[in-house]
């Protein structure tokens, strides 16, 4: 493992019992507050472990990587096709691990919607948001044809378990969208977009501002040249928008 390679703590992976099944973490650190990634699709721990190793984050309190329900060793093992099931699911077991206040939410891609049901949710849980490539507009997200082709036995055979339950959640994603389409109070929202991205494409960072305009301190940054891998082309920027959230004096940019 990278942490180890490079010296440094490696971090706990737990189970906590939800209904039904468990969700598999990621953890490191302690402290009061808490910041929880939730990966897009497929879900994996990767996705974020290189912000699990990092010093600064880990001064904030404590971190935490999820496998959403259907991904690593999450149960059931099958896909979780609803969002909000799935948020519904991590904030169980983030209650089980003691997370019940304070804590920053970020999500990439498919895992922005995700915590944006459990910011709707449990607004209690959540002091801010970061929302990293976020699919979230429904005209644009809408359901692609070329989607149901994984769903054809000839194809669907040559697939791994992981691109299987990926393409098995994102074809109603569409449908699942539709109970985001309500704009919802939010504090501290940070959303990330690159400007070539094509499987979630750009115009989603005019609807998350529009969406969230009445939020406290909304930044959108549009970054020009850069597609969906925003975690591993340009982490420096989640860690500040992260930092910027930690932050009692936030400054608007």
């Amino acid at each position: 493992m990278r942490s180890a390679r490079q010296g440094q703590e490696a971090p706990e992976f737990i189970f906590k019992k939800t209904n039904p099944g468990r969700i598999h973490l990621a953890s490191l650190g302690k402290g009061t507050g808490t910041i929880v990634f939730v990966p897009g699709s497929p879900s994996s721990f990767g996705a974020f472990s290189r912000f699990l190793m990092d010093e600064n984050l880990m001064k904030t309190g404590r971190l935490l990587s999820v496998y959403r329900p259907g991904f690593g060793l999450s149960e059931p093992k099958n896909p979780e096709r609803s969002l909000r099931e799935q948020s519904h699911r991590i904030n169980e077991g983030l209650q089980k691990n003691d997370v019940v206040n304070n804590a920053i939410l970020v999500g990439h891609s498919l895992g922005e919607p995700v915590i944006e049901h459990m910011a709707a949710d449990y607004l209690e849980l959540v002091k801010g948001l970061v929302l990293v490539a976020p699919s979230m507009d429904l005209e644009i997200q809408k359901r692609q044809r070329y989607n149901c082709v994984p769903k054809l036995p000839p194809v669907k055979w040559g697939l791994s378990k992981d691109w299987v339950h990926s393409k098995e959640e994102i074809y109603p994603l569409e449908n699942e969208l539709k109970w985001l389409a309500e704009p919802f109070p939010c504090i501290n929202p940070h959303s990330i977009q690159g400007m070539e991205g094509e499987l979630v494409p750009s115009g989603n960072a005019d609807y998350v501002e529009e969406a969230l305009k009445s939020a406290w301190h909304l930044d959108i940054r549009r970054i020009d040249g850069l597609n969906h891998v925003v975690p591993w082309r340009i982490p420096d920027l989640i860690k500040d928008a992260i930092l910027d959230t930690q932050s009692p004096e936030i400054k608007a940019k």
